[in-house]
Order: structure tokens, then C-alpha cells, then sequence
């Protein structure tokens, strides 16, 4: 989980996988279920910004997720699961209740530790953080605004390393990616390629 797949076949099994567990696990945690490989889902969820299709039966499931979420009475176990399943789907909210909640659920289940401190305690450190600095020049007009909201609120991506590049020929590269104008042309010894990773640190391909 800690890099954001790019490969179309394994999203597809990724995405038959998360809508398995949503609508399969029970409201219970036994044995039998998959709580590490659920939480890790949840995990690449999040890194991905829920990229995955979502279904009717999913999202009907997810508000049965929030319910427990919300109900005093419930088992502390059904609130685990509720809330690795839950965030499988949406980013957890940012308030001092789903914190206390999360530093609980942390403490007493460490199969949700990992997940617990991507989703809920680095966003809200962050959004602490971006209360309280400085501005040095403030912003003022509708798009800049815009814009700054797109990049502070959506810090894509959140991954913990990048995908391992396939080792191949830089010819083969773009005669697979860019298949109409790589042409015939052989492959200068020696070439200079601009890497463009748009400030993330990853080719942006």
C-alpha cells in the first residue's frame, strides 16, 4: 500500500476485491475475517483518491458503514470494521471526533495503526498546520483562490514510493505508449530525455 497502482488489470481486480469485502464481511470480527488485507485496501483507496467504480450496492452498503459509525451502542469491534470498510470508499472527516475515535481504534487494534495515521492523523495535522501559517502574499481573486484550494485540499498524490519503472529500452518505451509517431526511428546512443514529474517526484508518463 504504500504505492498507488498503475496497472489497469490488477485496478480491475482491486475493485472486484473492495466490492467483495463491502458487501460480504459481516458486522462482526472473527477468525475468519480478512481485517489486515481490508485495512490495506483502504489504504491504496486512500492513496488513490477513490478512483474505483463504484456500484449501487456499495454505496447503499457504505451509509450502513456510517450508521455504525454514528450509533453509541455499538460493539467496539463492528465500529473497527465499519471504519476500515468506510475508508475504503471516503476519506475519513477531519474533526476532533473521528480523531478521538481513530486514536481508539488505533491503541486497540493495530491491524488499523497504519491506516489510522495516512487518513485521519496526517490530514489533520496538516490542516492544523494550514490554519496557523503565515501568509506572505495573500491571496485575494476567485481563481487563485481556486486553484490554491485544488492543490492544499487534494495533495496528489499521497503516495510512499513510486512505482518501479519496467527495465526496458527507451525505444521500446515510446513505441508502446506512443505507437503513432515513434515511427522506425532507431535509437540514438547517448540521448537526452526530459523526466517530467510535474513536482511529484514520479515520471508523469
Amino acid at each position: 500500500s504504500r504505492v498507488i497502482n498503475t496497472d489497469p488489470d490488477l485496478e480491475k481486480l482491486f475493485t472486484q476485491l473492495r466490492q467483495h469485502l463491502c458487501l460480504h464481511t459481516g458486522v462482526a470480527i472473527d477468525d475468519a475475517t480478512p481485517v489486515a488485507l481490508i485495512a490495506t485496501l483502504a489504504e491504496q483507496c486512500f492513496l488513490n483518491e477513490y478512483v474505483f467504480t463504484l456500484s449501487s450496492e456499495e454505496s447503499t452498503q457504505c451509509q450502513a458503514f456510517n450508521e455504525t459509525l454514528g450509533d453509541p451502542r455499538a460493539e467496539t469491534d463492528s465500529i473497527a470494521l465499519a471504519f476500515s470498510l468506510s475508508c475504503m470508499y471516503r476519506p475519513p472527516d477531519l474533526d476532533s471526533t473521528m480523531r478521538a475515535l481513530a486514536e481508539s481504534l488505533a491503541a486497540d487494534y493495530p491491524w488499523l495503526e497504519r491506516l489510522c495515521r495516512f487518513a485521519v492523523f496526517q490530514p489533520f495535522k496538516e490542516a492544523q498546520i494550514a490554519r496557523t501559517m503565515p501568509a506572505e502574499y495573500p491571496v485575494q481573486d476567485d481563481g487563485s483562490m481556486t486553484v490554491r484550494d485544488q492543490y492544499e485540499v487534494n495533495p496528489y498524490p499521497r503516495w510512499q514510493a513510486p512505482p518501479a519503472p519496467p527495465e526496458a529500452a527507451l525505444l521500446s518505451v515510446f513505441r508502446e505508449r506512443f505507437s503513432s509517431r515513434s515511427g522506425d526511428q532507431g535509437e540514438t546512443p547517448g540521448a537526452r530525455v526530459l523526466v517530467a514529474d510535474c513536482g511529484s517526484g514520479s515520471d508523469s508518463g
